[in-house]
């Protein structure tokens, strides 16, 4: 054993931390024989773990150019190309630019990783973000439940899971998933703000409300915190605060390629009737560019409070198409109420409960 390897023992055994094997094994085997590799790989984890505080395109592309002078230098990295493949998803679904290509190198780096060592849980934990993300959630979820059976304390795994729970319409396992996450890893304010969305869906704003108001006194800059915010105090039904609110997030993320604020800001303004308040380029994306359930939900979501029938439903399939099929919370959020009584809409609902009684059952078949 080297000397960081007992270090880490000793890091482990004073937190009083319960590992499994597998994570007992990650710590004592090496990972790569190249010193290089090894530390441009730990230089892209700094980029990750920066790039959930400050939700920045720059912070993922610095990381992605370590991992692949990594993987140059030693081509059986698994780690790296494990990374490298988590990396490319993130980007994949919060930046619009080379969206689809991106969630294709997240599948062949994941692919790699799995090849090289296929045990590898960081290498499933990014084919499982990779399959969330193509909407094929019935190879997603098992894959990262193996993965967190494997290693229990990982937190990213958690998250990947938790999140592939939310696009299924299992909430409640979703919010868990997050409430695990936040205990392995309480800094991040992204943490945070994604479980305060799981206690949204899971009926919970309250509680939801109260995390996010403790993220932003934290992070008050942080225009992604601020935003969720915002949606908060929107779904509670306190319009004016949260216009102040989003109007602060828009203008702390002005200059970011993250659409986050100004979609999230868009549900305000569209209910208050302030169309020109909303981003314009909102209103210039098409349903093929948006790799991500998520943001399609959103677009649509601006459509329908604007009274735009034709196009919020084009959203609403491109949803579902991306494999978001969150029918619990699709029922009861007021941003579609406007539609509830289309006949185009009900069909595209009864397909999407379906699809969710079939991952219930799969999947959460207790509940």
């Amino acid at each position: 054993m080297s000397f960081e390897d007992e270090i880490a023992g000793k890091v482990v055994e004073g937190l009083k931390i319960e590992i499994s094997p597998t994570e007992q094994k990650s710590i004592q085997q090496p990972i790569t024989s190249s010193v290089e590799a090894y530390n441009d790989y730990l230089q892209a984890r700094f980029y990750m773990n920066q790039y959930f505080q400050d939700s920045g395109l720059e912070s993922l592309q610095k990381g992605e150019d370590q991992l692949l002078r990594a993987t140059t230098l030693d081509g059986n990295f698994a780690d790296a190309y494990a990374l490298l493949g988590q990396l490319y998803m993130l980007q994949g679904t919060n930046f619009i630019a080379d969206g689809a290509a991106n969630l294709k190198r997240s599948e062949t780096a994941s692919k790699n990783a799995l090849r090289i060592y296929p045990q590898s849980v960081e290498g499933m934990v990014a084919l499982g973000a990779a399959y969330t993300e193509q909407g094929r959630l019935g190879d997603a979820i098992p894959i990262l439940r193996q993965a967190v059976a494997l290693a229990p304390n990982h937190a990213f795994a958690w998250d990947v899971l938790a999140y592939s729970y939310y696009h299924a319409g299992l909430n409640e396992l979703a919010e868990q998933g997050y409430r695990r996450v936040v205990e392995l890893n309480p800094t991040p304010p992204r943490n945070h703000w994604m479980h305060a969305r799981m206690l949204l869906y899971a009926g919970r704003i309250q509680e939801a409300e109260q995390e996010m108001r403790e993220t932003v006194a934290k992070s008050p800059d942080q225009f992604k915190a601020v935003a969720h915010l915002g949606e908060m105090l929107y779904y509670e039904g306190k319009m004016d605060e949260a216009e102040t609110v989003m109007d602060r997030a828009n203008q702390l993320g002005r200059d970011a390629t993250d659409d986050t604020a100004c979609v999230l800001g868009g549900f305000v303004y569209a209910a208050r009737g302030e169309r020109v308040k909303i981003d314009k380029r909102l209103f210039a994306y098409r349903p093929q560019q948006i790799m991500d359930g998520d943001a399609a939900y959103w677009e649509g979501s601006i459509y329908a409070l604007l009274g735009d029938k034709r196009q919020a439903l084009e959203w609403l399939r491109r949803t579902v198409e991306l494999g978001d099929v969150n029918y619990p919370w699709f029922e009861k959020d007021k941003n579609y109420d406007s539609l509830r009584s289309d006949a185009e809409y009900q069909a595209i609902m009864a397909d999407v409960r379906k699809r969710w009684e079939t991952y219930k059952n799969e999947f959460d078949p207790g509940h």
